[in-house]
């Protein structure tokens, strides 16, 4: 059995909702389930962010998208405190097709 994005994406262009392999369904943490509980997370290192995160802060593992209006809008700023944290502590950061090549000198304060 597949499960259904409840409401189309933003941005998509199709009205037609993704259909998502069981397991990748059940992998897939979504912004807005707020009700669910979240196992383990991470502080976001943004006091105001970390209250209105489920769990307090990012979740502590599997894949985060951060969706914005307009792409490389400094989303760095958002996600930088903690991503140096995982990459300083051995962890690993993949950026999957972001929408610009990162700018190493704006990532060098955050580790």
């Amino acid at each position: 059995m597949s499960a259904l994005l409840s409401r189309p994406l933003d941005g998509c262009s199709s009205d037609t909702p993704a259909l998502l392999p069981p397991a990748v369904a059940a992998a897939v943490w979504r912004g807005d389930a707020l009700g669910r509980p979240v196992s383990a997370t991470w502080p976001s290192g943004f006091e105001v962010l970390d209250a209105v995160l489920p769990g307090g802060g990012w979740p502590g593992f599997g894949l985060t998208e951060l969706l914005l209006p307009q792409a490389g809008t400094l989303e760095f700023r958002l996600c930088g405190p903690l991503l140096g944290r995982v990459a300083a502590g051995g962890g690993r950061v993949v950026l999957v097709g972001p929408p610009r090549p990162p700018h190493a000198p704006g990532l060098l304060p955050h580790g």
